[in-house]
């Protein structure tokens, strides 16, 4: 049985089918293991430069305002901060109105790097 799988698998190789699909699985599984190391070397880079693109090494969310308590700790550890506002309005010039998205910040903003 084995010898006559391995007669036909020969016979296949030659005649050029196997090669076709060899071929075709080499670049397959090349393909996939460039875009996944690609993926890593994106993630690591912005990873190792989330800091300038926030700002600060921590991002913090929320839709109302921080508890006097949270703020209260913040400056007792000594940490710096600088809190934003976004929010969407509309805004006129001359007979014109559009649609704008408004940042509000504290003095200090940005923590690292500049505006």
């Amino acid at each position: 049985m084995l010898r006559l799988a391995l007669r036909m698998l020969l016979r296949d190789w030659r005649a050029g089918e196997l090669r076709v699909l060899a071929l075709a699985l080499v670049l397959a599984v090349g393909g996939v293991a460039s875009v996944a190391f690609f993926a890593d070397r994106v993630r690591q880079a912005l990873t190792r430069e989330a800091h300038q693109v926030l700002g600060a090494d921590m991002l913090m969310t929320a839709d109302h305002a921080w508890a006097p308590e949270f703020r209260d700790e913040i400056v007792r550890r000594g940490l710096q901060r600088a809190e934003s506002m976004n929010f969407v309005s509309m805004v006129r010039a001359g007979n014109e109105t559009l649609l704008a998205a408004v940042k509000a910040v504290t003095p200090g903003y940005p923590l690292r790097g500049k505006l």
